[in-house]
Parts: structure tokens; sequence; C-alpha cells
């Protein structure tokens, strides 16, 4: 092989590494930023600990809730969960 070659082999490898290296960053960000759990009421309000809220909430990690009203959560990784109680508790906690 020429030495030309090679050394356009060398920039082409090193262009696509600094672009898998740019989209890892992107992607990595975006999943640290997600979080653990959202609760939402299916009948559009839910009351967490005595508050009403409307639409989607997110749940701290180690923390307990208290929920009144029917709610769908979802977790991180697309799990999600219906829960037709009409009162119930919900902790967010990390699994291995």
């Amino acid at each position: 092989m020429s030495e030309k070659f090679i050394r356009v082999l060398f920039y082409v490898m090193a262009l696509v590494s600094v672009v898998l290296f740019l989209f890892l960053l992107i992607y990595v960000k975006k999943i640290k930023n997600e979080p653990l759990a959202i609760i939402e009421g299916i009948y559009g309000s839910v009351f967490l600990d005595g508050r009403r809220y409307e639409g989607t909430v997110i749940l701290e990690p180690n923390k307990t809730y208290e929920v009144i009203g029917s709610a769908t959560i979802s977790q991180f990784g697309g799990k999600k969960k219906i829960v037709n109680l009409q009162h119930f508790e919900v902790k967010v906690v990390w699994e291995k």
C-alpha cells in the first residue's frame, strides 16, 4: 500500500472516531438527565402528599410519596405500570 493511501485512511478513521465520541457525549448527557420515574394521573390529576398535580410529575429518588387517585408510573427504560388503587405509596429506589 502506498504511503498516501495510509495517510488518507488514518485521517478518515480519526474523523470517524471524533464523530462517534461526540455522539457518545450527547447520548450519555441525555441519559444522565432522564428522570427515574414519572407519575401521571389516569383521569387527569393526581394528589401527591396532599397537593393536586395536573399532567406529569417527576418523582425524586429515595423519597416516599403518598398518592391519592389512579395513576400511571413510567420508569426509566420504558417500563409503565398502571395503578388502579385510590390510595397508595410510591418510593423510587435504585436497583442492581
